[in-house]
């Protein structure tokens, strides 16, 4: 049975309780009812704020990670075009990437990195 379902299902019962509001029916009366269908009606909003709140974060952390991958690529073509560094170098293999003499004996994969940060 789905939320929906149950919302609309309670809404319907408050429709048609509301000319007997003073009764009570299974030990639960109007107003008890009428409560706890408005609390699933805050609820609902509240996630839908969030969820839309976190729609944001995520399309934020997307840029952010892009923007992260360009500096990568600028760090790597600069340790490339670095005369003291080169395609060769060990910062390359310290920094995860393979070098070039590595790639020519058949490595694929990289030293990982001496710190986790």
């Amino acid at each position: 049975m789905s939320y929906q379902y149950m919302k609309e299902t309670a809404r319907q019962i408050q429709a048609g309780w509301l000319p007997l509001s003073g009764a009570s029916f299974g030990g639960v009366d109007y107003h008890a009812h009428a409560a706890a269908l408005a609390e699933v009606s805050q609820r609902e909003e509240q996630i839908l704020t969030n969820e839309a709140e976190l729609a944001g974060w995520r399309a934020q952390r997307d840029d952010l990670l892009l923007a992260l991958g360009t500096l990568n690529r600028r760090f790597y073509y600069g340790v490339l075009c670095t005369p003291e560094y080169g395609e060769d170098s060990p910062l390359l293999n310290q920094c995860g990437y393979v070098r070039r003499s590595d790639r020519a004996r058949g490595s694929s994969t990289g030293t990982a990195p001496v710190s986790g940060a």
